[in-house]
């Protein structure tokens, strides 16, 4: 075998003069491949040439046939190297039918992009060898994952033919179930855009969502797939991150130690575009989208939380196929990547603030997301938020949320109604019951008299069992916990002088 030094980068000169060929005996044989094929992927340069005059005589409806052509390159001589003019008759001589003229073109690109492989690959190994101080190796490294990842996407083995759906087939077999993180509100393997104005909360509902789903708990009385989480936080230091997380932690009844399933990437201050587009308009995924995805696929992580757009999109944010090719191709692609769902925070326009939409300014943003929510402010309280569903593909639009800040997290102000509602007091009532079993267990009762001073929901709302709910939620649990025999009044301890006093217990099973 010879030594790689010597061998000569692959090319497939005979499919290159057979399709030019194709094209000269019957124009349509370039729409096989017009859609994928370009003139630097000819090995042979001045057959890119002749594809690239063929393309723009195409393009203005003009025929090719080797005259038309001659006319072309007879003003700058780019052919009289090879035999001029003649040597477009020799092509025609090579021609294909147009039924092979597709399978020639992905010939044709295929060697391109082994070439390019080729040329990839000797430049991260000249790197790797070269051992520069200046460079980091993680550079060097990133560099070759987003090379081949490239060319990865880009050669998908996947035909066509692989995707079409027969439906006759699927009569007689199971519906499959939609899959949700959370139900009607972020479905599973897309994008959902968390919108909401500088201040309002987006990053602390973000990082509430994180801390539900890794730990269990509900998110705002809504139940969550207990997933691992992974968040590229690019508008907080770690500090930051680190006090919200504790008010978090206060208000859902966690710690520290609960969070093994969470993880963050701290990154205010670091250029945090996932994509790029060159000066032709193409989308560039970058090193960072690299990484990010690979970080979470080695850690498992089914949510990934992306804060902010405006800091993760490198293009033009009024030009809609550059938006579009974000939210599908970096977004969506992660979320497909990791097999799970992808939160993004943004900011809303102008326009989006002054309508109440609370969307961005171009219509791909809101169009490419499955799911788009709204968190703003509820009038003149400062506290109060309404986290409402503007955009739902696979659900009813129009569901709001009423949340209050409180001591550095949101609680539930306004339950959801129907199924939501439920769940809402379910996890109120189970609130209520670890909040008790936490004060008897410490030799405090309580009561249920309004006026009293042991009274069970007041005393009961300022600790951590209490998962942010208010007085009001925990006296209504009560009451419901109450009537279905679950809790009683009963004997709790002896005064020294009064004899037996009395609070609320745990009824018999």
């Amino acid at each position: 075998m010879p030594s790689p030094a010597f061998r000569t980068p692959p090319a497939n000169v005979e499919a290159e003069k057979a399709l030019l060929g194709a094209i000269f005996t019957d124009n349509r044989a370039f729409e096989r491949v017009s859609e994928f094929l370009r003139p630097e992927h000819f090995a042979v340069p001045h057959h890119g040439r002749v594809f690239g005059e063929i393309a723009t005589l195409i393009s203005e409806g003009r025929p090719v046939t080797p005259v038309t052509l001659a006319r072309l390159f007879e003003t700058d001589g780019s052919l009289q190297d090879v035999g001029g003019t003649a040597y477009l008759a020799e092509l025609a001589g090579s021609a294909v039918t147009i039924i092979n003229a597709g399978e020639y073109g992905r010939l044709i690109y295929e060697t391109a992009v082994r070439r390019e492989l080729i040329a990839a690959v000797e430049e991260i190994a000249d790197r790797a060898y070269d051992g520069r101080t200046d460079e980091p190796v993680g550079t060097v490294v990133a560099d070759a994952h987003r090379w081949i990842a490239d060319l990865c996407a880009r050669t998908d083995a996947r035909s066509l033919v692989a995707d079409l759906i027969d439906p006759c087939a699927l009569d007689g077999q199971p519906v499959p179930e939609r899959r949700w993180l959370v139900p009607d509100w972020l479905p599973w393997g897309h994008v959902t855009a968390l919108y909401g104005d500088g201040g309002t909360g987006k990053s602390l509902l973000a990082q509430t969502l994180m801390t539900a789903a890794a730990t269990g708990r509900p998110w705002l009385g809504l139940p969550v797939e207990p997933v691992r989480c992974l968040g590229l936080f690019c508008e907080d230091p770690p500090d930051e991150l680190w006090r919200r997380q504790d008010a978090i932690n206060n208000q859902l009844g966690v710690s520290f130690a609960d969070l093994a399933s969470v993880r963050w990437f701290a990154r205010v201050g670091h250029d945090n575009a996932l994509m790029t587009f060159d000066p032709r308009g193409a989308p560039v995924l970058t090193p960072l989208f690299f990484e990010v995805a690979a970080l979470a696929k080695k850690d498992g992580a089914e949510l990934v939380v992306v804060d902010t757009a405006a800091d993760t999109f490198g293009g033009n944010e009024n030009i809609r196929a550059q938006v579009h090719r974000y939210v599908a191709g970096a977004l969506g692609r992660l979320a497909r990547e990791i097999n799970g769902t992808v939160l993004l925070c943004a900011h809303p326009s102008r326009a989006g603030l002054s309508t109440g939409e609370g969307d961005g300014g171009n219509t791909a943003w809101s169009n490419t997301v499955r799911s788009r929510l709204y968190l703003e402010r509820d009038g003149e309280d400062e506290g109060r938020r309404t986290l409402s569903r503007r955009k739902a593909n696979y659900a009813a639009r129009g569901d709001v949320l009423t949340l209050r800040w409180h001591d550095g997290a949101f609680v539930v102000e306004q339950a959801p109604t129907g199924v939501f509602g439920s769940i809402d007091r379910q996890a109120a009532e189970t609130a209520f019951l670890d909040c008790l079993d936490a004060t008897t267990a410490q030799g405090r009762d309580v009561s249920d008299a309004r006026n009293s001073p042991r009274y069970a929901p007041k005393v009961f709302e300022a600790m951590t069992q209490a998962r942010g709910y208010r007085t009001r939620d925990l006296t209504k649990a009560m009451e419901r916990l109450f009537a279905a025999g679950r809790i009683r009044v009963g004997e709790v301890g002896k005064y020294a002088n009064r004899g037996s006093r009395r609070g609320i217990v745990r009824a018999d099973p």
